[in-house]
């Protein structure tokens, strides 16, 4: 028992880190697919098609190169979409560093927490 207790606290702090970086992607994730029902609403509503899903190389394009949707002849409603979609895009992409960067300050935490109770559970 005294060495599961040891463990809580580096335990909290991974399942913690995990939980918020987590949330963080899932949270831009949903925004990125309003974006994109968003769009297609848009095209619907001038009697044109856009799927986003099933077209594999417009995905690829819409990460590699986002402002290489855009088109010449987009009605004002599809233009302000595209806009809405690459600028969830670049804000997904922000999102997925700041993740990784949650994680990592838990993975310190966790050593920092397992050092700390190594220390505590010695001198006592």
């Amino acid at each position: 028992m005294k060495n599961e207790a040891a463990t809580i606290l580096p335990t909290i702090a991974f399942a913690v880190s995990g939980i918020l970086a987590a949330r963080i992607i899932i949270i831009y994730n949903l925004r990125l697919l309003r974006a994109t029902k968003r769009l297609k609403r848009a095209y619907a509503a001038v009697g044109r098609d856009w799927d986003y899903m099933p077209d594999f190389p417009l995905r690829i394009r819409l990460f590699c190169q986002p402002e290489s949707i855009r088109e010449e002849s987009d009605s004002p409603d599809i233009r302000g979409a595209k806009e809405e979609l690459i600028t969830c895009r670049a804000e997904m992409s922000q999102s997925i560093w700041k993740a990784i960067k949650i994680m990592l300050w838990g993975f310190a935490a966790i050593i920092l927490l397992g050092l700390v109770e190594s220390g505590i559970r010695h001198f006592l």
